[in-house]
C-alpha cells in the first residue's frame, strides 16, 4: 500500500467518525431531535391551556363591560357589599 492510499483511508475514516459523532451525540443528533420534539409538545400543550384561559378571561371582560349583574355579583361575593334595604347575615363556619 502506498502512503497516499493510507492517508486517504485515514482521512475518510476520520470523516466517517465525525459524521457518526454528529449523528449520535452532537447538535442535530437523534437524541437532540427527540428532546426538542418532546419540548415542542409540552410548549404546544401549554399554549392550548393558555389560549383556553385567555378565552375565558375575554368572556369575563365582555361580561363585566356589558352586564352590571356580573359586577354586582363580584362585589357581593368578594367584597361583601349589600344594597340599600338588605340585611347581611354572616354565619360562623364550624
Amino acid at each position: 500500500m502506498s502512503i497516499g492510499f493510507r492517508l486517504l483511508v485515514t482521512f475518510l475514516s476520520f470523516c466517517i467518525i465525525g459524521l457518526q459523532y454528529r449523528l449520535w451525540i452532537g447538535e442535530g443528533s437523534i437524541g437532540h431531535i427527540h428532546f426538542l420534539e418532546t419540548r415542542l409538545q409540552k410548549e404546544e400543550k401549554a399554549n392550548v391551556e393558555k389560549k383556553l384561559r385567555n378565552a375565558a378571561l375575554r368572556a369575563e371582560i365582555v361580561d363585566l363591560k356589558d352586564h352590571t349583574q356580573a359586577i354586582e355579583a363580584i362585589a357581593r361575593s368578594d367584597l361583601g357589599m349589600i344594597q340599600d334595604g338588605e340585611i347581611l347575615y354572616i354565619l360562623p363556619e364550624n
